[in-house]
């Protein structure tokens, strides 16, 4: 067999990763790493940084895992692996974030993802978690495992680590875009939903997380986004 057959089937055989990210750079560095430390087994097959073309992108290529960043524009990764998952059962999903896992993993997975990692992980633990994933396996880490496992002995809520962590996840993924400097209007147009019920939202958010006013909200919500703690 030719180098260029041994090539043609080595890509054949590997499994094509979907990079799903808002930022140009992070992007590129996952594909780096994938491309350097995953060369025998793991290839990246598009990007996009948003859910709509993410969704045109899976449809097309076909990828065998989407990795999905949280934090999007327009729909962020709850709401588009709540999508993937509708259009496709058994497409595995792997979610990062910036953000503090004991919020967000637990909602991940019950949006269908099978697996969330924080983006401050090594690489190794990356592809690990890829790997893992791909295997048909769950990836989550150990504090959290033993937190769910916790949970479900006890047969009731977790504790709430943080004041955010009462919110649903579509107040969630309003705090989130007003944090990032999105007017009431603009929240509206990127999840289309009316002005109305985003400022039905906005109440709700103010009173779960015990906040005076709306520019107290914008302050919280930005030094949310950007530092990940309330």
């Amino acid at each position: 067999m030719s180098e260029k057959d041994k090539l043609q089937e080595s890509i054949q055989n590997r499994a094509k990763i979907l990079i799903v990210d808002d930022h140009p750079i992070v992007r590129d560095g996952f594909a780096r790493l994938i491309g350097k430390k995953g060369e025998k087994d793991l290839m990246v097959c598009g990007e996009a940084d948003n859910a709509v073309d993410a969704l045109k992108i899976i449809a097309k290529v076909k990828p065998d895992l989407v990795i999905v960043d949280i934090f999007l524009r327009g729909c962020d990764g709850i709401e588009l692996t709540k999508s993937i998952r509708h259009q496709n059962s058994k497409l595995p999903i792997l979610v990062l974030s910036m953000h503090d896992e004991s919020l967000y993993a637990e909602r991940a997975l019950r949006a269908g993802a099978n697996g969330y990692i924080m983006k401050n992980e090594s690489s190794e633990d990356l592809l690990w978690a890829i790997r893992k994933v791909l295997s048909g396996g769950v990836y989550i880490s150990e504090n959290v495992s033993s937190k769910i496992v916790h949970k479900l002995k006890r047969g009731g809520p977790s504790d709430l680590s943080s004041p955010v962590a009462s919110l649903s996840d579509r107040e969630l993924e309003v705090f989130n875009l007003l944090g990032r400097a999105r007017t009431t209007q603009q929240v509206a147009d990127e999840l289309f939903i009316s002005v109305k019920t985003v400022e039905t939202h906005i109440s709700r958010i103010k009173e779960k997380l015990d906040l005076r006013g709306y520019n107290e909200l914008i302050i919280h919500a930005a030094l949310w986004v950007n530092s990940g703690s309330f």
